[in-house]
């Protein structure tokens, strides 16, 4: 009974730990959306920066859970997913695409320097 009352609060804890970890992931996303709504005036832009950080989210969710989330990523970046979804790691396909996103927002002038590390830290 020992064994098994261990084995329980262990496993608790690691769920406890990932359910800490995903609200925070939410917290983030949060952030950022209020973040580059005031940063970010081309709406076309916003709303594609904003697609894929859910496209992430649906992403990594696949990954963890090692089932198929291309489908659910595919409503929110169309036919891009085909890419990201070839690749070993599709969530870090999302984040990089959002950096280059961000990156090409402040060479085109969109954004200041410190618009540009404002989104770069979240």
């Amino acid at each position: 009974s020992i064994y098994l009352g261990f084995r329980n609060n262990a496993a608790y804890d690691r769920w406890w730990e990932a359910r800490k970890l995903w609200g925070q992931l939410v917290f983030d996303i949060r952030n950022l959306a209020r973040a580059s709504t005031g940063l970010i005036g081309d709406r076309v832009e916003l709303r594609g920066l904003l697609m894929e950080a859910i496209a992430f989210c649906h992403f990594l969710r696949g990954l963890l859970r090692r089932v198929d989330a291309t489908t659910e990523a595919r409503a929110f970046i169309g036919e891009e997913v085909e890419s990201a979804a070839k690749l070993a790691n599709p969530p870090d396909a999302m984040v990089r695409r959002m950096g280059e996103r961000a990156a090409a927002l402040y060479k085109a002038g969109a954004l200041d320097i410190m618009g540009y590390r404002i989104l770069d830290e979240r």
